[in-house]
């Protein structure tokens, strides 16, 4: 079954698309384009009501970190086509996709998609929306998923100079004055050839773009992964998961910092966020009550047997 996935930035603070590359947002489904569907709208809109409480758990728990790390969360979304119907109605605002959402309408369908959310600028996450084949349920019957023509993690992906505008654009409407120097981050977006496709903030500290560009080369990055369930209940790893971390002291300012470097290829580019921040150790937080499983590289893994609709992981980094 095809595999199909597709990334965005969205809001730290409401979790809403802010941004999605023009290859997807301009896709049309149903008479409309996918941009149009989503943007200025919470992920939380569009996810099923059993799970949404669960899924803001899993993110505020990620968030908290304040680190670079990565979390896989997986959720039953609208897919696009009944996210375009509901849209096609009169007057059709929140209200109406609440109504899709909690009635018992036999047309809605639900796909089952892993959410791989990683921490990007100070304002932003970035989150990629992975179909892996599971199978599209809806009230009454089940349905092969809608792919749309979105690529794959493991294919092509283009990022233009039209996307840099636009996101450079995004970006400065939403950055936020920030009271404290600490932690400082710096995100990119890489070709193959590793030139910079785009780089934030578009003028970073000083010294944190020295320390990148003399520090960053001798960092020994570490390989890490997650798996997900295919239909047939066995694991298969999600390419959007697999990303390259490292972390280092360092004396900043005249203070005890950690500098962090992740790095994650996506197709034939790659999406890399550097992080300097006090080095102030801070544990992985506990089990809550909805099973998660945690998994730390520096620690042994264990691995909860669940229903693979409601997986959830938290990756975290131990320092």
């Amino acid at each position: 079954m095809k595999t199909s996935c597709f990334w965005s930035l969205l809001s730290l603070d409401e979790m809403k698309f802010i941004y999605i590359p023009s290859s997807v947002s301009d896709t049309r489904v149903a008479g409309h384009s996918i941009g149009n569907l989503l943007l200025h709208h919470s992920l939380y809109e569009f996810m099923h009501p059993n799970e949404t409480a669960l899924a803001k758990f899993d993110l505020s728990s990620f968030l908290k970190l304040n680190t670079l790390a990565g979390s896989v969360t997986r959720c039953r979304l609208l897919s696009f086509q009944s996210i375009a119907e509901a849209s096609s109605y009169p007057n059709c605002g929140n209200m109406q996709l609440d109504y899709l959402i909690h009635s018992n309408v036999s047309t809605t369908v639900w796909n089952i998609l892993d959410l791989v959310v990683y921490t990007a600028t100070h304002d932003t996450v970035l989150v990629f929306f992975h179909n892996s084949g599971v199978t599209s349920i809806n009230h009454t019957n089940v349905e092969q998923p809608r792919t749309f023509g979105l690529s794959c993690c493991q294919g092509y992906s283009n990022f233009t100079t039209q996307d840099t505008m636009q996101l450079s654009h995004v970006l400065k409407e939403q950055d936020k004055k920030r009271a404290t120097l600490l932690p400082l981050r710096l995100f990119q977006i890489v070709n193959q050839h590793k030139k910079p496709l785009f780089v934030w903030p578009p003028k970073p500290h000083k010294e944190m773009t020295e320390l990148v560009r003399t520090m960053a080369q001798d960092m020994i990055l570490k390989e890490f992964k997650s798996s997900s369930f295919t239909e047939d209940g066995e694991q298969e790893d999600i390419s959007c998961t697999r990303h390259f971390y490292a972390t280092t002291k360092i004396v900043f300012v005249q203070e005890s910092c950690l500098f962090q470097r992740i790095l994650i290829p996506y197709g034939n580019i790659f999406f890399e966020s550097f992080q300097i921040s006090p080095a102030i150790v801070k544990p992985p937080p506990a089990n809550s009550l909805y099973q998660h499983y945690y998994m730390n590289p520096t620690l042994a893994t264990n691995i909860m047997e669940e229903d693979p609709t409601h997986k959830r992981v938290l990756l975290t980094y131990g320092i």
